[in-house]
């Protein structure tokens, strides 16, 4: 198999994981990641086209649907009122700001509880970008690489579990850095494949998200692609998520038949109740710069790089 690292352009790989599979939505097929031999970035191989990308995420998908259990509302809700905070200490209470991989936009009725922000979303679900757009948002179906939208529009670019679902990380931090006023921001957050929970579940880590997760990066490799694409990181936190932790336990249970509960949305009737009981776990985690999420901030650099 030809292969050219698109961090550093290296052309040797090793395997580092073979025969994944997809536990939650139950896409056919056996999956494969690779490992750069320079830089580390890790990538899912082969990466599939668009089209056959779209057919992975069913309208039942967890990020399309409002959250289930009382738990999980409030979670997102704390969620949210932290991401607004952020918003405060980057740009303000007023500014333009574009949402990349929105769904719906739901959370936008939320959020601008705390702040004057303007929302500008888009997602390639046709169907639930169609729900949005009844509810008034101004939301597009599309991707960042085909967006139209004029050069320099927006204050802060929001990439929340972005990266790792796109087939070029690097061109799509290039359309970021354009569509970006000079000094504006990325606020983003990422699976963290150099984490105690994926280490310690192998091939059932919730973070793999197989075959929807393309990529998967360290907080070097984060660093690396945005400095290839005109940013500057300034900031990188290890995000209090038991998310993965959650769902690793229920990929386990799920494929030895250990129980036979059924999957809604992605998840079991107990993956919240994981939630909540792993929290302590997830404490220690942070303390020691493992966790299974990363948020980061960066900033576009006054020279730019396209």
């Amino acid at each position: 198999m030809k292969f050219k690292c698109i961090l550093c352009g290296f052309q040797n790989y090793s395997f580092f994981l073979t025969k994944g599979e997809d536990f939650e939505y139950g896409v056919k097929g056996k999956f494969n990641l690779i490992k750069c031999g320079r830089c580390g970035l890790v990538s899912l191989s082969p990466t599939p086209p668009i089209k056959e990308l779209l057919t992975f995420y069913p309208s039942s998908y967890h990020s399309y649907n409002i959250p289930v259990s009382n738990l999980t509302k409030f979670l997102t809700y704390l969620n949210l009122e932290k991401e607004a905070k952020k918003f405060k200490e980057l740009i303000g209470r007023n500014g333009k700001i574009l949402d990349v991989g929105c769904a719906d936009g739901r959370h936008f009725d939320i959020l601008k509880r705390f702040g004057k922000w303007q929302f500008v979303g888009i997602d390639f679900n046709d169907e639930i970008v169609c729900k949005g757009q009844k509810a008034g948002r101004e939301i597009y179906s599309t991707t960042l690489e085909k967006f139209n939208y004029p050069e320099q529009s927006f204050d802060l670019i929001i990439m929340d579990h972005l990266l790792e679902h796109v087939v070029n990380p690097v061109e799509t931090l290039h359309c970021a850095c354009r569509l970006l006023k000079k000094d504006g921001y990325i606020l983003g957050a990422i699976p963290n494949i150099n984490s105690l929970d994926r280490i310690f579940f192998g091939r059932y880590w919730g973070g793999y998200h197989f075959p929807r997760h393309l990529w998967h990066f360290t907080p070097e490799t984060l660093s690396v692609v945005l400095l290839k694409t005109g940013f500057k990181l300034k900031k990188i936190n290890y995000e209090l998520h038991t998310g993965h932790w959650a769902l690793s336990i229920q990929n386990f249970l799920q494929s030895k038949k250990i129980t036979k509960s059924k999957i809604k949305q992605g998840r079991t009737f107990y993956f919240p109740i994981f939630l909540f009981f792993l929290i302590p776990l997830n404490f220690m985690q942070k303390l020691f710069h493992y966790t299974g999420i990363i948020s980061f901030v960066a900033r576009k650099n006054k020279r730019e790089i396209y």
